[in-house]
């Protein structure tokens, strides 16, 4: 069974993303913001990270930064989150760790497809 942190500043968002993971096995946490997230990925490493690029205080970018500084990043499969498509910053991300990202609002099936489908190519 995998384990998705889910990190966005939407509580619905939240919601919305771990109801769908729940329904189809995944084990999943939440966090507000990126130092909530980083919290949790220090205490049990996630499988998979849900990522929203844009929030209050410490933002997608921030959090990618931090995990590598702090060695966190190896191993880790991150999904961006976006509104928009923010090519800069999807182009900073990637090269910070990130291994995909999808718009929001995030469609179900192309949401279990893309997990599905990092975690495969991780194996």
């Amino acid at each position: 069974m995998s384990y998705v942190l889910v990190v966005d500043d939407s509580e619905d968002v939240r919601r919305s993303l771990c109801e769908t993971l729940d329904e189809h096995g995944y084990v999943t946490k939440v966090a507000a913001d990126g130092l909530e997230a980083l919290e949790l990925i220090v205490e049990a490493r996630p499988d998979v990270i849900l990522l929203d690029l844009r929030m209050p205080g410490l933002d997608g970018l921030g959090l990618l930064e931090e995990m590598r500084r702090q060695g966190l990043l190896p191993g880790l499969r991150v999904i961006l989150l976006s509104v928009e498509a923010e090519e800069r910053a999807f182009v900073r991300a990637f090269a910070l760790g990130a291994v995909e990202y999808l718009t929001k609002p995030v469609d179900e099936d192309v949401l279990l497809a893309t997990i599905r489908g990092i975690a495969v190519n991780a194996g």
